[in-house]
């Protein structure tokens, strides 16, 4: 399964998620996601006082979760 494909549907013309949107996809807790990005894990951008991840950052990061990077 590639990455693409574990991104729900509901999010499919989505191009930058929250935190809670990240976390809600990945059915984990928020800090979770939070703390893969302080350690550098999961790249993020922070823009004015929010946090934004790429869906290109999210589905590398879903693949090295899952095992699949190559």
């Amino acid at each position: 399964m590639s990455a693409a494909e574990l991104v729900p549907p509901e999010f499919a013309g989505q191009w930058m998620f929250k935190v809670k949107e990240v976390a809600a996809i990945c059915q984990i807790c928020d800090r979770t996601v939070r703390r893969a990005i302080k350690k550098e894990r999961l790249k993020a951008l922070h823009v004015g006082g929010s946090i934004r991840i790429t869906r290109d950052a999210l589905e590398t990061w879903l693949e090295e979760r899952s095992g699949g990077a190559k």
